[in-house]
């Protein structure tokens, strides 16, 4: 039977898995040999199972569902008074367009985490996408910045980048001919939990009306989060192309100097390492995405462009308005298990890459 690999998590086909006989109205159980039992999650069509480097799985049946511990979490928190009630939709306020102080979301917009890494996107027109280290597995953006800063370091971690003005950790623009132009403000915008599970989340943010000279376009942005991986997964689709406009993603190069570039499974991979997080912390950062999409990539200040201090990959898009799919990743030394070094880095992008699909 077919199975995809998503750092920690093995996808298959639920009908490879779970029989239609009469079993099937009972609850499944997976255990390995020892007899524990592995977290699972249905997602759509798929049966998602934590058991990457296991040789053997045995299903059963209950007829209680086991809680499993979660290894994912999406959040965006509004702040109301003293409390912060976290949303499964929501639309920006009009009036959020520049920065506001007190924030009017927790930590300024969306985040997103697993058992490895965080993130979190400033929900204005910056549209920022930042990197939260963690030291912990355990799930922490409901509490991040309640009672802290989190610009200093905590007992889970802490917020390890700058991003100013850059592509920060993955954010997009849109390029037409020599110009790239920033997901800036739009006239609407949207956000919208798909999927949340112990191995598994997702959610869409939807950029409506924004306006690039005289166009017009309209953004769906699905973040996908898996248990394990070390970063999170981005399907793109544009509204109202013309045909001479590619994507540019990218990450921010403030604090390195060079970045690197290889071919892993069919995927191009733009990289760096250096000690570029905050505290002078060794930090990791990449884009991958389908060689066959990747048009160029280098320093963004070599085109006229609405973003400065990074380093970007241009991808084409599809035809018949499919998504553009890439992965952005990180790793910061201060993890437990971190990379301390370019090697381990590579090593670690290869090692996921090469058993995703």
């Amino acid at each position: 039977m077919e199975k995809q690999t998503f750092g920690a998590v093995e996808a298959y086909a639920y009908q490879d898995i779970i029989p239609t006989a009469s079993e099937a109205h009972s609850i499944p159980i997976f255990t390995n040999g020892e007899g524990d039992t592995i977290p699972y999650q249905q997602s759509t069509d798929r049966l998602l199972l934590a058991s990457k480097g296991m040789k053997k799985v045995y299903l059963s049946w209950t007829e209680k569902l086991p809680i499993f511990q979660s290894s994912t979490n999406i959040h965006l928190g509004k702040i109301q008074g003293d409390t912060t009630v976290s949303l499964q939709t929501e639309k920006r306020p009009e009036a959020l367009i520049k920065p506001v102080r007190p924030m009017y979301y927790q930590a300024e917009g969306p985040m997103w985490e697993n058992d490895v890494i965080a993130f979190r996107t400033y929900w204005d027109q910056r549209n920022g996408f930042d990197i939260f280290g963690k030291r912990t597995s355990s799930m922490i953006l409901d509490q991040v910045g309640k009672e802290e800063n989190y610009h200093e370091l905590q007992s889970w971690g802490m917020d390890i980048l700058k991003v100013g003005n850059s592509l920060g950790a993955g954010a997009i623009g849109i390029k037409i001919g020599e110009e790239v132009f920033r997901l800036g403000d739009t006239a609407e915008e949207q956000f919208r939990v798909l999927h949340e599970g112990p191995l598994y989340s997702s959610f869409e943010l939807l950029y409506k009306g924004w306006q690039v000279k005289d166009r017009t376009y309209n953004v769906s942005r699905v973040i996908s989060i898996y248990k394990g991986l070390s970063g999170y997964i981005s399907s793109i689709t544009v509204d109202g192309l013309q045909g001479d406009e590619s994507l540019v993603t990218g990450m921010v190069n403030l604090h390195n100097k060079e970045f690197f570039q290889k071919t892993i499974n069919d995927q191009e991979v733009l990289y760096t390492f250096d000690a570029q997080a905050e505290m002078d912390k060794y930090l990791g950062m990449a884009v991958s995405a389908p060689a066959t999409q990747v048009v160029a990539v280098g320093n963004i200040e070599a085109l006229t462009s609405e973003i400065s201090d990074s380093w970007y990959m241009e991808l084409r898009f599809p035809k018949e308005q499919q998504p553009i799919t890439y992965t952005f990743w990180a790793d910061w030394e201060l993890r437990e298990g971190g990379v301390k070094d370019k090697i381990s880095f590579e090593g670690l992008l290869t090692t996921q890459l090469e058993e995703m699909p």
